[in-house]
């Protein structure tokens, strides 16, 4: 945030808020799932007990550690969908910053 605040200050505290906003609503909601009260018409449901039952949680959690621990696999999916779209991105801005003598911070110099 420190080098956008220099850039874009109300963007930049906009979106604080934002985040902070919704890490509030996140955790209140976090709270009533696992703290709330229980629905009377949810009583006779019981947990997941057959592997079966497990195997979606067990997936997540494995995927979980795997990509915390080996993010590269990750990562080379996302690039080879990103890496032609910025590519693209980069001649457009190059080519607009020649016209327009924008800065680089993305303003227009007069």
């Amino acid at each position: 945030f420190l080098g956008a605040f220099r850039v874009y200050p109300v963007q930049t505290i906009l979106a604080a808020m934002a985040i902070t906003i919704t890490w509030a609503y996140y955790f209140r909601m976090i709270r009533s799932i696992f703290w709330g009260t229980l629905d009377p018409a949810m009583e006779h449901l019981t947990d997941a007990k057959r592997f079966v039952e497990r195997f979606p949680l067990v997936l997540l959690v494995a995927m979980t550690f795997f990509f915390g621990i080996f993010p590269s696999q990750f990562i080379k999916v996302i690039q080879s969908g990103v890496i032609p779209i910025v590519s693209k991105m980069e001649v457009n801005v190059s080519g607009l910053a020649k016209m327009e003598n924008i800065n680089e911070h993305g303003r227009i110099e007069r």
